[in-house]
Order: C-alpha cells, then sequence, then structure tokens
C-alpha cells in the first residue's frame, strides 16, 4: 500500500476515532442503556472536557517552565537613595528591632521667662518682704503675700524645671519597637503623636498633682500665716472668720466654700493700725491678684507688669528697698504672652 494511501486511512480512521470517541459510555455489562440522544451528548461532553484538559495541561507546562528568579540583595547600612529606590513590597528586617527614643529625638525644655529672672531669686522675694508688717496691711494689699507669691512662683519653676526633666529622661530611655523597616511617613506619623501624647500628658500629671495638694490644703482647712484665707479677730471674743473676696463683678466668696477665690491686689496708704477690714484701695497695677492662698492668687495673677518697666518701678516704691529690677523683654520667641496667667 503506498504510504499516501495509509496516511490518507489513518487521517480518516483518527476521524472517525474523535467524533464517536465517548468517555462516558455506560461500562460493558452494565444494566443502563444508551439511546442515539444519550450517546451524543455523551461524545459531546468527551469533547468539552478533552479540550479543558487541554488547556489545563498547557497552562501547567507554561507555568512549570516559566523564568521566574526572587532576587534577593542585602544591604547593611542602606543610604536613603537606596532606600526609595526598593520596590515597595521589598522586606527590610531591621538589625535592631528597638531604639531608645533619645536615640535619634532630642526634646528640649522651655519654661517661662519669669523662671530665668530675677523674680524667682532671693533678691527680688527678700526686697518685697514686708516682715512682721503683713498683717497691718489690707487683706488684698500686695505687700501682705507677694514675697509668698514669688516664693512659690520659685518653686514653681524649680519643681517644674524638676519634673519635666525626669519625664523627658524617661521619655528618651523608652524604647520605640519596629522589627522591619518603615516607610519615612509611617515612622515620622508615629513619632509626632508619641510626642504630642508626651506634650499633653505631662502637664496634666503635675496640674493634677498641685490640685491634690489644694484639696488637701483646703479640706483640713489649714489656715494661712499671712491671715489670707482666714482672719483672726481680737475683739470682744477672739474669733477666726473665712476671708471674703470679690472679683470685679462677682458676687463675694469666701475661702470657707472655695478656695480659688481671688481678688484684685491693692497698694493701700493705710500703715498706721491694722486695717485687714479696710478697703481704702489707692493704687492698683495690672495683673496681680490677691486670694486665699499665695499659691492660688500667683497663678491667678498675670505678669504683664513685669514686662512694663514704668509698672515694674511703680510696685518696687511701695517697698523700703533701693535694689533695682529690669522688666523682663516681650520676645516674639516665646510661646507665654505677657497677659498669661
Amino acid at each position: 500500500m503506498p504510504i499516501v494511501d495509509f496516511c490518507r486511512q489513518m487521517i480518516s480512521s483518527s476521524k472517525n476515532f474523535f467524533r464517536n470517541l465517548n468517555l462516558f459510555k455506560p461500562p460493558a455489562g452494565s444494566d443502563q442503556n444508551e439511546d442515539e440522544q444519550q450517546r451524543r451528548f455523551n461524545i459531546i461532553v468527551t469533547r468539552i472536557y478533552l479540550v479543558l484538559l487541554t488547556c489545563l495541561l498547557i497552562y501547567l507546562g507554561l507555568f512549570i517552565h516559566s523564568d521566574v528568579k526572587e532576587i534577593t540583595e542585602k544591604r547593611v547600612n542602606p543610604s536613603k537613595e537606596e532606600l526609595d529606590s526598593f520596590l515597595s513590597d521589598a522586606e527590610c528586617p531591621c538589625s535592631r528591632i528597638s531604639l531608645l527614643h533619645g536615640e535619634f529625638i532630642s526634646l528640649k525644655l522651655s519654661l517661662h521667662q519669669i523662671c530665668s529672672s530675677d523674680f524667682v531669686l532671693d533678691r527680688w522675694i527678700k526686697a518685697i518682704y514686708s516682715g512682721s508688717n503683713v498683717t497691718y496691711f489690707n487683706l488684698n494689699d500686695f505687700r501682705t503675700f507677694g514675697s509668698a507669691q514669688f516664693q512659690a512662683l520659685a518653686g514653681f519653676c524649680n519643681q517644674s524645671n524638676s519634673y519635666l526633666q525626669q519625664n523627658i529622661d524617661s521619655f528618651e530611655n523608652s524604647t520605640f519597637i519596629s522589627p522591619e523597616l518603615l516607610p519615612r511617613s509611617v515612622f515620622q506619623e508615629e513619632i509626632n503623636s508619641t510626642i504630642t501624647q508626651f506634650q499633653q500628658t505631662v502637664p496634666g500629671a503635675f496640674a493634677a498633682q498641685l490640685e491634690l495638694v489644694l484639696q488637701v490644703i483646703t479640706g483640713n482647712r489649714l489656715m494661712s500665716g499671712l491671715q489670707t484665707n482666714f482672719i483672726i479677730s481680737y475683739y470682744d471674743d477672739p474669733q477666726v472668720n473665712p476671708a471674703i473676696y470679690r472679683h470685679r463683678n462677682k458676687a463675694p466668696c469666701n475661702c470657707v466654700s472655695d478656695h480659688q477665690c481671688t481678688s484684685n491686689a491693692i497698694f493701700s496708704n493705710i500703715f498706721d493700725a491694722p486695717t485687714q477690714n479696710e478697703f481704702d484701695r489707692d493704687t492698683r497695677l495690672p495683673g496681680l491678684a490677691s486670694g486665699c492662698l499665695p499659691v492660688t492668687s500667683i497663678l491667678a495673677s498675670t505678669l504683664e507688669c513685669f514686662y512694663n518697666q514704668a509698672c515694674l518701678n511703680k510696685l518696687v516704691s511701695f517697698f523700703p528697698t533701693k535694689e533695682k529690677f529690669s522688666a523682663m523683654t516681650n520676645s516674639n520667641i516665646s510661646r507665654f504672652s505677657p497677659d498669661t496667667t
């Protein structure tokens, strides 16, 4: 038989084979019968099955033989430019998963200008100290409590400096933990959030401690030696009466019910007799407050007079001192305004 005829016969046989191929016909000897319609349906299903099987085999072949390369590049201490050139899905494990905040963050302590001025030094405190004459002045007279106010202010400055420095040291010794390299934006956002939380938490904790001390003082009704919260009367029957303060356009406030009572401080011209209950208010300087306790009244005061040399000179003129003091400078660098309490 010629080769050409043989090839034609093979092709014709193959066509007939695939045309009638039925992989789903009932097995021989079974009770199932396959009619002509069922046989055609099974042949169609067989063809679909073979097409899908062929596609799957081709896909697997291409996947297995595809040239996939995973490049692992190790860099020690890469530069910023190299980090930026890395793929976004690159994995960069850190050689150290934790760092102290102090290794890359530096916090600077900045207190109010008053804390570095002459007004928290002994020279100023002694210059405005009236000695045993304090109870001769009017209850609201600055000479009664001025020295004690600035002793308290000096204490606040020292305590604030110590408290804040301790918290800064604690913050710088705390750790930042990250097992992998963070994008610069994510890292900056986390650090800013940490610093903001620190700035909000620390002052609040300090204020809470101060408020606790004031509550203990008022709760136990401790009497100030300056008689600013309770006044001793020496008339027919010695009595201890709560001091009453009246701020501008406000109702009277007594120190039994509220330790935050304040009024405007004055300089009275009466000095020849005890005048705790006299209200001859001759001179009033801006920003100065009187109150139940020197601690609370200095907190209610502003420092505007101490930024004005004329006002400061007027204040000093009420005291028998030859000391000279210079007003503070109103610098735009400071975040505190002159009328800050």
